[in-house]
């Protein structure tokens, strides 16, 4: 069985909002275990960032989350 194909069929079966995440950490745990550690890092500054400027997270709110993640 071909791991695209096996791939295709849960993208088909599962609504992608819900489990995009954990469809890109399963290609990324099979293709690139760097990536899924980039990740973890990525995130952990970004709770770092949050921390450190919560009165902006406050005023801006969820676009602010977004602009973080996506820098």
């Amino acid at each position: 069985m071909n791991i695209t194909w096996w791939l295709s069929q849960i993208l088909v079966s599962v609504p992608k909002t819900k489990y995009i995440n954990f469809i890109l950490l399963l290609i990324s745990h099979n293709f690139q275990p760097k990536l899924e550690t980039n990740i973890r890092n990525k995130n952990y500054f970004v709770k770092k960032k949050m921390k450190k400027y919560k009165n902006v997270r406050k005023k801006v709110g969820q676009k602010w989350l977004i602009d973080c993640k996506y820098r």
